[in-house]
């Protein structure tokens, strides 16, 4: 599509239109796929040397620095704001819910009427809440109070220094095999081609939040009070302690485990035990424990 398909601003002007496949950040990396995206400080400089940017928001102040590989060009005082609110008059395909065989679901619950697939043998108990955008595999349960497809937390700074929430685009994806105690809450993704992603086998205990964009791996064992922060990733086989806290964009190994009340901030190897806040190698933290005592 063209910039000038969805552009009706008046905040920003449009210096060159452009071409673009898909809205996404600075880092966003989807291969094939011409990238919209903004910018709103030049500290962000480095990430513009994703070739994929092919149209992008900015300042006039950040308009002689901006790469020649950029052919779409808007100039606004509040990028991420004209941004925005481009992404969210974005068409969704709309189609029936469809639910499989087998399926034990409470009257009590909540299934979106649109855009929602619900695989064979699921059981859904009372007061769970199913939105649009989500997928669930075969042989899942759903426990009672949790929220699958809700709009995520992604705030836009306005002018007046108010806030106004971002709207949520994507999907969750919950594959097959997969258990959610209560009140668990899995956020939809922000962009229309992006999904959370919950894998195979995964159970999660009661109160664990799964933010935006989040692709956990299979078989993982999160305990209750689990809070991964948006665009996290684990590989396989996790498991996370008690009331773990998990920072946005980092990416946690294969077979790693999280203990109770950590808060990670770093990227996690594979195999790896961590503890502490800010978490670090688990026999590092008990060391260093010993030495405190002392």
């Amino acid at each position: 599509m063209k910039l000038s398909e969805l552009f009706f601003n008046s905040s920003g002007k449009l210096l060159s239109d452009g071409e673009f496949d898909i809205f996404g950040m600075l880092n966003t990396q989807k291969k094939n796929k011409k990238i919209f995206s903004y910018i709103t400080n030049q500290k962000y400089w480095k990430e513009l040397e994703n070739r994929d940017i092919s149209c992008i928001v900015c300042t006039e102040e950040l308009l002689e620095k901006l790469p020649r590989s950029i052919e779409g060009i808007i100039v606004a005082e509040n990028p991420g704001e004209v941004f925005w609110d481009m992404h969210s008059r974005q068409k969704i395909e709309r189609f029936p819910t469809t639910i499989g065989r087998g399926c034990q679901i409470c009257e009590q619950s909540y299934i979106a009427k649109e855009n929602v697939i619900i695989g064979n043998n699921v059981i859904i108990e009372e007061f769970v809440s199913i939105k649009e955008g989500t997928q669930i595999g075969d042989n899942c349960i759903i426990r009672t109070g949790s929220v699958i497809g809700g709009e995520g937390f992604q705030l836009q700074a306005r002018p007046d220094n108010s806030y106004a929430m971002v709207k949520h685009l994507g999907k969750v994806v919950i594959e097959d095999n997969v258990e959610l105690q209560q009140a668990v809450c899995v956020d939809k993704a922000i962009f229309n081609w992006d999904s959370t992603i919950i894998g195979e086998g995964t159970k999660a205990d009661n109160l664990v939040h799964i933010g935006h964009a989040v692709k956990i791996g299979k078989n993982c064992e999160i305990t209750a009070g689990v809070i991964f922060a948006g665009s996290v990733k684990t590989e396989d086989n996790v498991w996370f302690g008690p009331n773990a806290t998990i920072r946005n964009n980092i990416l946690i190994g294969g077979n790693a485990n999280v203990s109770i009340g950590s808060v990670v901030t770093k990227k996690v190897e594979r195999n790896k035990k961590v503890s502490g806040n800010f978490a670090i190698d688990h026999d590092r933290f008990m060391e260093n424990l010993k030495h405190s005592i002392k």
